[in-house]
């Protein structure tokens, strides 16, 4: 059944959204494909007048629209090189480059290949750069059996092809020409070394947790012993040399000129820490999206990644381009944090009155006679605490429709500190910054409806307070009703038809099991990969026999939508 779940995103979703006016068009990197649209459904569920257009074709295709000035906003695996600047400088486009997340290309292998528990750099290059002659696992090591090697590697429109090139094999864009298959899907990479038992590929990390139950990563050595893929070994930076940024760059004047793009990267840009980890890809710090909001709104232009080391740091290079580059005030409306905060998918809107009272980020203090020119105002952490009158220093309770999003930020934190308090080197500056975030999120969680003792005595507990954020609707009471809504997205429609659907919606409204419909709520009204587990094992519990492998698939690919 779980062979049967490839993360085929690039078939999905190509426009997300359908109100208001010119959609944003977005194309690039598959690696940051899955990011974009995740955020792009999140921003269209709150303000559907931003609708993104969001197209996977590869790094370099979507950098090439972009400095052509075809496209406002394009996603990258890779930095921005410098002919692609200078096309850009050509143009007459200033760039705003933004890294929104963390990765590890990551190399695999099928299951059924046992051996290879580990490879080096060097037998990386050996295997992959130009000219290479080993054709057998035998003549990559001694010991492995005389097996022919199939490779699998991402087309060269793909940032991550120019990343693996360029510190595996030390040249970018420079590989051996007998391939046994090259895409910039990374879905047809998966298909063929699922198919094929001595077979090796590679593509970006989130790939391959999404598809870990048919294929197996391999530890890459480079030279301080072999290290797994990992989101430790990311963030610690021992899985060397192929962890990398993943960034969106921008077109300042597009940002400037047009409001829905502005609205939308600054609700792509909030969205980011909650999302990234859902994906499958490892978040930056809090500090370093303070910084890259703080970049896009100040229009900071050029690139601080291109010229940049492996062993160079996101926060250094992010203070050396705030040194390094003017700030330029934003032209156009740049929309509050009220009017463009994004709501988890399925979630329902919130009340007119209720977004009025949800405290947008303070304004920037007006300038003195004597001031410099003013700049644009960071945009607040939402999860702290915030001024809101005399007396005052808190913020209020989570609305409904924010406790779900309020848990999965409390648990993403709350891990964070306790990975930074088991290191010694940790700032402890660092720990208290995180301690009053957490402490700031569950206070107000413990102040909303839901967080009450039960009727029946019992304390109420984080799953409570989880379902009462969806509302009377995935109250048990409401549970019929919640299934009836249940319907297919427009591009799943192939996966599962319309009988099969309405078998699942029966069998599942007959289902008596309190815990068993409790799971089922939960899932489908907060689809993501970290819940497909639960509806996976409740779907197997209902006897639909072969269609329940094509519905698990389908919520799988988010196809599954509570109207």
């Amino acid at each position: 059944m779980r062979q049967l779940l490839f993360f085929a995103l690039c078939a999905f979703y190509p426009l997300v959204g359908s109100e208001g006016g010119k959609p944003v068009q977005i194309e690039g990197s598959s690696t940051v494909y899955p990011i974009t649209v995740a955020v792009a459904e999140r921003i269209s569920q709150a303000s559907p007048q931003l609708a993104a257009q969001v197209v996977c074709s590869g790094s370099s295709a979507g950098l090439r629209r972009l400095v052509a000035g075809e496209i406002p906003i394009a996603d990258a695996s890779r930095p921005i090189n410098d002919e692609e600047l200078a096309a850009a400088a050509a143009h007459g486009i200033d760039l705003i480059e933004l890294p929104v997340a963390l990765d590890a290309l990551t190399f695999v292998v099928n299951p059924k290949n046992t051996f290879v528990t580990s490879l080096t750099v060097e037998e990386l290059r050996r295997l992959w750069q130009p000219g290479s002659t080993i054709t057998t696992w035998s003549q990559l090591r001694k010991g492995w059996p005389e097996s022919p090697i199939e490779l699998y590697s991402m087309g060269k429109d793909s940032g991550t092809f120019d990343f693996m090139t360029e510190v595996i094999v030390g040249k970018a864009r420079a590989i051996r020409a007998d391939l046994a298959g090259a895409s910039q899907d990374p879905q047809q990479l998966i298909q063929g070394i699922v198919t094929h038992d001595q077979a090796i590929g590679y593509f970006g990390h989130a790939y391959f947790r999404q598809n870990a139950a048919m294929l197996r990563a391999v530890p890459i050595d480079d030279g301080r012993g072999p290290v797994m893929p990992s989101t430790e070994s990311i963030l610690n930076r021992t899985y060397r040399p192929l962890s990398r940024p993943l960034f969106i760059y921008v077109n300042r004047g597009e940002a400037d000129k047009r409001s829905e793009v502005a609205a939308f990267v600054a609700s792509y840009l909030r969205l980011l820490p909650e999302v990234v980890a859902q994906v499958g890809y490892v978040p930056l710090t809090e500090r370093n999206y303070e910084q890259v909001q703080k970049r896009f709104a100040s229009r900071q232009l050029g690139s601080v990644f291109t010229k940049a080391r492996p062993e160079d740091r996101i926060d250094d290079l992010l203070l050396l381009g705030s040194a390094k580059t003017a700030a330029a005030p934003a032209t156009g409306p740049v929309p509050s944090a009220a009017a463009t905060e994004a709501k988890p998918v399925n979630a329902p809107a919130a009340p007119a009155a209720l977004a009025a009272a949800t405290p947008a980020a303070a304004p920037a203090t007006a300038p003195s006679p004597t001031a410099g020119p003013a700049r644009s105002a960071t945009p607040a952490n939402p999860w702290l605490p915030v001024a809101r009158g005399p007396g005052d220093s808190t913020r209020p309770a989570f609305a409904p429709e924010e406790a779900m999003l309020a848990i999965d930020r409390l648990r993403s934190v709350s891990l964070e500190l306790a990975r930074l308090a088991l290191e010694d080197g940790t700032p402890l500056a660092e720990l208290e910054r995180r301690e009053q975030e957490v402490r700031s999120i569950l206070l107000r969680l413990a102040a909303s409806p839901g967080a009450v003792t039960r009727r029946d005595g019992r304390q109420a507990t984080v799953g409570d307070l989880a379902r009462a954020g969806f509302g009377p609707a995935a109250s048990e009471a409401g549970y019929p009703a919640l299934i009836a809504r249940v319907e297919l997205d427009e591009g799943a429609r192939s996966l599962v038809d319309a009988p099969a659907l309405e078998r699942f919606k029966k069998a599942a409204g007959e289902l008596n099991d309190p815990e068993q419909r409790s799971r089922l709520m939960l899932a489908l009204c907060n689809p993501s990969p970290a819940n497909l587990a639960a509806f996976a094992e409740v779907v197997a519990g209902l006897g639909l026999g072969r269609g329940e492998a094509s519905l698990i698939l389908c919520y799988a690919r988010n196809g599954l939508v509570v109207r």
